[in-house]
């Protein structure tokens, strides 16, 4: 079972991960607070665990979930999966059975979708069912099950207003929806998250400093102070 860690050693984490996948860390930040709002041992009630809630379909797909061992609570290795998953879900190119080709990247950039978010709502609603919603966009049609996943991921009362639009209407509430849930509980948050950390990280530091310089203090006290006590020593 994973430990859960302090703001600034998570920090310290995804930082260290962002580097090393070449990936924003704004990007994953924020993605790890729209996902569990910063709670890497969180498990909602259908099972979804860990700071990026993988699935444990999705977590043996990514190597987090196997006999004998269930790393979606490692916020190092969920992060690492995240990423990688994000990555294969952003593919730009789109084929489709009857020969078509599309750019992913043109269609959710076409409707004013950020990068990061598009890598949030290929996870949320599969890479399959993003490119619906993008493509529905233009076309006004989405499947059934692409219209039930997104009224599940609206607000209460952004879905009871959106049960009955039309496809088209309802693709572009459910994108407005997300662009400002997005930037509040995921950019904005993430700052915070992110200020937070490294202003707890600096007040450590600098305590460990001051104690290292109280200790040097000392040190050269009782280093100027030996030959008193050697001379004392002598007198007596």
């Amino acid at each position: 079972m994973a430990e859960r860690k302090t703001k600034q050693e998570e920090y310290k984490i995804l930082s260290n991960i962002a580097k090393e996948e070449n990936f924003p860390l704004d990007s994953l930040i924020a993605m790890y607070m729209v996902e569990s709002s910063g709670d890497s041992q969180v498990v909602n009630k259908l099972g979804y665990t860990g700071g990026f809630q993988f699935g444990k379909k999705t977590g043996e797909e990514y190597g987090l979930v196997g006999e004998g061992f269930d790393y979606r609570k490692d916020l190092g290795k969920s992060a690492r999966a995240a990423i990688k998953m994000t990555k294969k879900n952003l593919k730009d190119e789109v084929l489709f059975k009857s020969g078509k080709k599309i750019s992913l990247k043109e269609y959710y950039k076409s409707l004013d979708i950020p990068d990061d978010l598009a890598g949030y709502l290929t996870h949320q609603q599969g890479r399959g069912g993003f490119i619906d919603i993008v493509t529905g966009s233009r076309s006004g049609k989405i499947s059934k099950n692409t219209r039930k996943n997104i009224l599940s991921n609206l607000g209460t009362s952004t879905a009871k207003r959106a049960k009955n639009m039309g496809d088209k209407e309802l693709v572009d509430t459910f994108v407005d929806f997300w662009k400002t849930t997005w930037k509040s509980r995921g950019v904005e948050a993430g700052k915070k998250w992110a200020t937070e950390a490294q202003t707890n990280t600096n007040i450590a530091f600098s305590a460990l400093e001051q104690a290292k310089k109280k200790d040097q203090s000392v040190m050269g006290r009782v280093i100027n102070s030996e030959p008193n006590v050697n001379i004392q020593e002598i007198e007596d």
